[in-house]
């Protein structure tokens, strides 16, 4: 599995219409890092987890969580 640099998915996340962002750990990224976008609408989030599945070649998944919606994508230290 693919990891990209926390600018770029930031910058990705931002342009797509993210209304926040964090970078946090997580034991299924090999990298050991994920940032988290989170989203008011689920096409802003749709359109954001569809980038970046192609662009890491595997699924990344859409959340509902309580101010919307989010996606969690594995970056590099």
């Amino acid at each position: 599995m693919s990891a990209f640099s926390v600018g770029s998915v930031r910058g990705s996340a931002l342009g797509s219409g993210c209304s926040g962002w964090l970078v946090r750990p997580s034991v299924r990224a090999q990298s050991g890092l994920v940032l988290v976008a989170s989203f008011r609408s689920l096409s802003g989030a749709g359109g954001f987890a569809r980038r970046w599945s192609g662009r890491l070649g595997r699924s990344v998944l859409v959340r509902r969580v309580a101010a919307g919606w989010a996606v969690s994508v594995p970056v590099l230290a």
